[in-house]
């Protein structure tokens, strides 16, 4: 969660503060509508009982450049495409939305360390196969996968970019994918996200 250099507050307490003082007034950008910086923000809303405005915007890009500019408040989105941001002190961290502290801003709480429990997001990438493909073609690829995962030269390069390499078996990427899922399928239903 970053927010624009403009903007007083300092703290995520602070956002609460003044989106309660300002319900529907105070903005969060996003890269579109139904993306994961849409979700987090709607998430956000429902944790904190805040009443944002959702400005959505075609890609990254625009929005972070109207952040920047003071013209929306709030911003979720991966740190990476934030960071030169950041580091001009042009956008202002508040909170890492994962487990631990992120590696590229140490500094930065995470939500569950300043009492927002819940607000534990991850940006993901996975392979998937045809549902029909034989079950040792799978056990072949997912093999494979793992070992290149597992190469100090792909780990050091998710490392730098802030990511983490993480492999495993079939069974749990789809016991992952179906957690997500619901999880996330809740979150578009109390925010009334209609498919566009």
């Amino acid at each position: 969660m970053t927010v624009s250099a403009s903007l007083p507050a300092r703290t995520v307490q602070e956002v609460v503060e003044l989106a309660k003082a300002q319900p529907g007034q105070l903005a969060f950008a996003s890269s579109g509508n139904g993306g994961a910086p849409h979700l987090a923000g709607e998430l956000f809303k429902t944790i904190t009982a805040t009443d944002l405005l959702h400005v959505p915007y075609r890609g990254s890009g625009p929005a972070v450049v109207d952040v920047v500019a003071g013209r929306i408040a709030i911003m979720f989105d991966a740190a990476p495409s934030l960071l030169p941001f950041i580091t001009a002190d042009k956008l202002r961290p508040l909170a890492a939305a994962s487990a631990e502290r992120h590696p590229l801003l140490p500094e930065v709480p995470t939500f569950a360390e300043l009492g927002y429990g819940g607000m534990e997001i991850s940006l993901w990438y996975g392979i998937a196969t045809p549902a029909r493909t034989p079950p040792s073609i799978v056990q072949r690829l997912n093999s494979e996968l793992n070992k290149i995962l597992d190469m100090p030269d792909i780990r050091r390069s998710f490392a730098q970019q802030g990511s983490e390499a993480v492999g495993g078996t079939p069974e749990q990427f789809e016991r992952f994918m179906r957690e997500e899922s619901a999880r996330w399928r809740l979150v578009v239903k109390q925010a009334g996200i209609k498919p566009e």
